[in-house]
């Protein structure tokens, strides 16, 4: 999908968190944010949101000489679902469709991004999605693909959700190989949240090589490329990458909660509503 031009303010405060949260000062968030500005007639609304953050967030870390600012803040939300992992389990192995309620678990994961403006309780979240209808809900066609699949591929999306999805992923009897971001950028996830939640000793995970808070073919590397042309499935994780692979002609499948109202108006919902949607190529 394309950006748009409510995109702009919000590329204006994502730079400006991230900036506070390097440490910098007053006159530096200022530096900052006058360097995106002066950059925003530049940004083509042609490309997507997530390549436009990867250019404002190399510049935080240019001026700030912050680097994987959020690190932090992934590492505590890694624990905080690790904590709730065993219960987490218990609580859908005992349910009628433990398929689906593992896929409403990785939904009510998808509230744990950092790059967007809103707070968050992670279990009234769990709670509300086990229960909550789907604004979209190609269920019936995505456990057909599980079932028929040999060869899965599995994007994740944020550090802490990281365990939500590795939940779902432990679910899915068959082969699956789970692909995080190729270096760090906001909390998206890389392969040092894989092994602090354990999810590289139940799957293969992979580096897609991408730069970007979303997965942008162009920009991921060739063992990436050869899992991704030649997968039955693809299950993607979260809003970033909905915004880079919309376009896609692949079986995607996919799992997140819309959290803005651009997001929302493109994939014709609500903001809050949880979603579960299929390539109509599938």
């Amino acid at each position: 999908m394309k950006t748009y031009l409510e995109c702009i303010p919000c590329f204006l405060r994502q730079a400006h968190e991230a900036a506070k949260l390097a440490g910098a000062d007053e006159l530096t968030q200022k530096q900052v944010i006058d360097e995106v500005s002066r950059l925003l007639p530049e940004f083509p609304l042609n490309v997507t949101p997530p390549e436009i953050a990867r250019t404002v967030y190399g510049l935080v870390e240019e001026i700030t000489g912050g680097k994987d600012v959020y690190k932090k803040v992934k590492q505590k939300s890694n624990r905080m679902s690790m904590e709730l992992y065993s219960r987490l389990k218990d609580q859908i192995e005992g349910s009628d469709d433990v398929l689906l309620s593992a896929v409403r678990l990785a939904v009510a994961g998808n509230v744990i991004d950092y790059g967007v403006p809103h707070a968050f309780d992670i279990e009234k979240e769990i709670e509300e999605c086990l229960e909550k209808d789907f604004a979209i809900f190609d269920f019936e066609d995505f456990a057909k693909a599980v079932k028929r699949s040999d060869n899965i591929l599995y994007l994740l999306d944020n550090a802490g959700e990281i365990v939500f999805d590795k939940i779902l992923v432990e679910e899915i009897d068959r082969d699956i190989v789970c692909a995080v971001r190729g270096k760090p950028i906001i909390n998206d996830v890389t392969m040092e949240d894989a092994r602090e939640t354990g999810l590289d000793r139940v799957v293969p995970v992979i580096s897609s090589g991408s730069d970007v808070p979303g997965t942008v073919p162009s920009r991921c590397n060739e063992e990436f490329l050869e899992l991704y042309n030649k997968a039955d499935l693809i299950i993607s994780k979260g809003q970033g990458n909905y915004e880079t692979l919309a376009d896609e002609s692949k079986p995607i499948f996919f799992i997140f909660k819309a959290k803005c109202p651009v997001i929302a108006r493109h994939i014709g919902c609500e903001v809050g509503d949880i979603i579960l949607k299929k390539q109509p190529l599938i």
